[in-house]
């Protein structure tokens, strides 16, 4: 799977950091945790864009 580079830039400088501040139960670890969770779903679905424009705004 690969991922746009400048989305996954983004959310590692503007979205990570918010969720770092958070208790243990929703802090950074978590949410990389239901991330990749949500990644292992998505590549069961056939011909899944992960690039659609619609899905960074």
């Amino acid at each position: 799977m690969k991922i746009n580079n400048d989305l996954k830039e983004y959310i590692e400088k503007n979205i990570f950091p918010i969720y770092s501040k958070n208790e243990p139960a929703h802090n950074i670890e978590h949410i990389k945790y239901v991330i990749n969770r949500s990644f292992k779903f998505a590549d069961t679905i056939l011909n899944i864009n992960y690039d659609k424009e619609r899905n960074c705004k």
